[in-house]
Protein backbone atom coordinates (compact mmCIF):
# COMPACT_ATOMS: atom_id res chain seq x y z
CA UNK A 1 0.00 0.00 0.00
CA UNK A 2 1.02 3.55 -0.52
CA UNK A 3 -0.32 4.83 2.83
CA UNK A 4 3.20 4.99 4.27
CA UNK A 5 4.18 7.24 1.40
CA UNK A 6 1.44 9.74 2.28
CA UNK A 7 2.08 9.54 6.03
CA UNK A 8 5.36 11.39 5.46
CA UNK A 9 3.48 14.24 3.77
CA UNK A 10 0.72 14.51 6.39
CA UNK A 11 2.41 17.17 8.61
CA UNK A 12 3.30 19.23 5.53
CA UNK A 13 -0.24 19.06 4.13
CA UNK A 14 -1.74 19.87 7.56
CA UNK A 15 0.53 22.90 7.94
CA UNK A 16 -0.42 24.16 4.47
CA UNK A 17 -4.12 23.78 5.28
CA UNK A 18 -3.71 25.64 8.59
CA UNK A 19 -1.70 28.38 6.86
CA UNK A 20 -4.43 28.86 4.25
CA UNK A 21 -7.15 28.96 6.93
CA UNK A 22 -5.13 31.53 8.91
CA UNK A 23 -4.57 33.64 5.79
CA UNK A 24 -8.26 33.63 4.91
CA UNK A 25 -9.14 34.59 8.49
CA UNK A 26 -6.56 37.41 8.45
CA UNK A 27 -7.87 38.77 5.15
CA UNK A 28 -11.47 38.56 6.35
CA UNK A 29 -10.54 40.43 9.54
CA UNK A 30 -8.57 43.06 7.62
CA UNK A 31 -11.43 43.79 5.23
CA UNK A 32 -14.07 43.78 7.97
CA UNK A 33 -12.10 46.35 10.00
CA UNK A 34 -12.32 48.85 7.14
CA UNK A 35 -16.06 49.27 7.71
CA UNK A 36 -16.79 52.53 9.53
CA UNK A 37 -18.35 52.35 12.98
CA UNK A 38 -21.69 54.05 13.45
CA UNK A 39 -21.73 57.04 15.79
CA UNK A 40 -24.21 55.65 18.38
CA UNK A 41 -22.21 52.42 18.67
CA UNK A 42 -18.95 54.21 19.37
CA UNK A 43 -20.15 56.82 21.87
CA UNK A 44 -19.22 56.06 25.48
CA UNK A 45 -19.99 58.13 28.55
CA UNK A 46 -17.58 57.79 31.46
CA UNK A 47 -18.44 59.19 34.88
CA UNK A 48 -15.49 59.17 37.25
CA UNK A 49 -15.63 60.27 40.87
CA UNK A 50 -13.94 63.55 41.72
CA UNK A 51 -11.08 62.98 44.14
CA UNK A 52 -9.42 65.56 46.32
CA UNK A 53 -5.74 64.69 45.88
CA UNK A 54 -4.74 66.93 48.77
CA UNK A 55 -6.64 64.75 51.24
CA UNK A 56 -5.37 61.58 49.57
CA UNK A 57 -1.71 62.56 49.90
CA UNK A 58 -2.18 63.31 53.63
CA UNK A 59 -3.45 59.80 54.41
CA UNK A 60 -1.37 57.68 56.74
CA UNK A 61 0.42 54.82 55.04
CA UNK A 62 0.66 52.83 58.29
CA UNK A 63 -1.79 50.14 59.26
CA UNK A 64 -4.04 50.99 62.17
CA UNK A 65 -3.18 48.51 64.95
CA UNK A 66 -6.73 48.74 66.34
CA UNK A 67 -8.29 47.42 63.15
CA UNK A 68 -6.12 44.28 62.97
CA UNK A 69 -7.47 41.36 64.95
CA UNK A 70 -4.65 39.17 66.26
CA UNK A 71 -4.98 35.42 65.70
CA UNK A 72 -5.51 33.58 68.98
Amino acid sequence: MEINRYKKLLPFIASIILFVIGGVFALFTMFSLDNPVEKPESSVEVNLPVMNWGQYSNLSKKLDSVSINPVK
